[in-house]
């Protein structure tokens, strides 16, 4: 644990830049937005994210749309892009637990995703506390605290006069190993303010899904399991419009399909895909598993309430609420879950 005082902190993440490539949250209206270091860049004027980000943090480790090869051989251009080590900043609980599942999904089983592994060494997570959030934040109703507790390389606290810094990993001790003149020892009243912040944070969000309706400690596992065959699905289903939406802005969806480009150079892209199009579950030959759309709707929910939490003890929801803002056809993952638990 360090402590690093409000003036000195736009001066280590200058220092810092000198070696990494930075990523840091900037306003876009009532939102956050991950935005590069350039040369423009006023340090001065970095800001502390309240809550998560728009976009979430796999589009740092798995792209949207990425070569994986091509007629020119040897080439990698998650390699060549990862020789300079990338430190996001601010990313949040919501995101970091999203990283468990992706770590599962391309560095686990029979093979690694070489392009995954790539991003994944050469990045380095600054995760924050929120000392905010959104009114479609829900991350304690999934069983997660709007702070981080694992999957950090380097946490920021914020309390009066500055951050608190706490290292997790060798890869963050690396990190802020290189600007040792910024930190100082905390104080245990400084450590205690952290705690307060903390708690004051999950009252108030416990607070505000109570008053939405939202009772903190939904059994979804269960709630999902026994309502298979529910009518839910499918008064649901009327309004989605197959856009994906809520695929492309989860963190914790990782699907994608492969496609070739004869253009210039035969090249092999890998693109993300989306478990709510049609065509999704079709096979060699024109079989379809879910052929209708409630059914690819109850896919979603299962994959995020039953499929993680068999296999790896976690819910693949985070809690983040990016797919509550992204549906055209105002589906609110939350309100289902209420309905089906009715």
């Amino acid at each position: 644990m360090h402590f690093v005082t409000q003036p000195d902190y736009p001066q280590l993440w200058e220092r810092l830049s000198e070696e990494c490539r930075l990523l840091h949250p900037v306003c876009s209206g009532d939102d956050y937005s991950m935005s590069p270091v350039d040369k423009k860049t006023d340090f001065e004027s970095l800001i502390f994210n309240a809550y998560r980000a728009i976009e979430p943090a796999k589009m740092f480790l798995f792209p949207v749309k990425e070569v994986v090869c091509g007629e020119e051989e040897g080439e990698q251009p998650a390699s060549k892009e990862n020789q300079k080590k990338t430190v996001i900043i601010g990313v949040k609980a919501c995101d970091l637990r999203s990283i468990k599942v992706l770590d599962h999904v391309f560095l686990s089983g029979v093979c690694e995703d070489p392009f995954y592994k790539a991003f994944r060494e050469a990045t380095v997570f600054v995760s924050s506390d929120c000392s905010g959030y959104k009114d479609v934040c829900f991350c304690t109703w999934v069983g997660l605290n709007p702070f981080p507790e694992e999957g950090f390389d380097v946490n920021i606290s914020p309390i009066s006069g500055g951050y608190l810094f706490e290292t997790a990993t060798d890869k963050g001790q690396e990190l802020i190993g290189k600007v040792k003149k910024f930190l100082a020892e905390p104080t245990q009243a400084q450590l205690d303010q952290r705690e307060a912040n903390r708690k004051k944070t999950i009252e108030g969000l416990n607070k505000q899904m109570r008053e939405q309706g939202f009772t903190p400690g939904l059994d979804h596992e269960r709630v999902i399991r026994d309502n298979f065959d529910s009518e839910i699905w499918e008064r649901e289903a009327e309004r989605c419009v197959e856009c994906g939406a809520c695929n492309f802005t989860c963190p914790s969806c990782h699907c994608f399909f492969f496609s070739d480009d004869k253009q210039k150079v035969w090249t092999r892209e890998k693109n993300w895909d989306s478990c709510q199009y049609k065509r999704y579950a079709r096979v060699a030959g024109g079989g379809n598993a879910r052929q209708m759309l409630a059914e690819r709707l109850r896919h979603r929910y299962i994959c995020k309430f039953n499929f993680y939490k068999d296999i790896l003890d976690v819910y693949a929801c985070t809690g983040c609420g990016r797919c509550v803002e992204a549906c055209i056809g105002g589906i609110d993952i939350r309100k289902v879950a209420n309905e089906l638990n009715k």
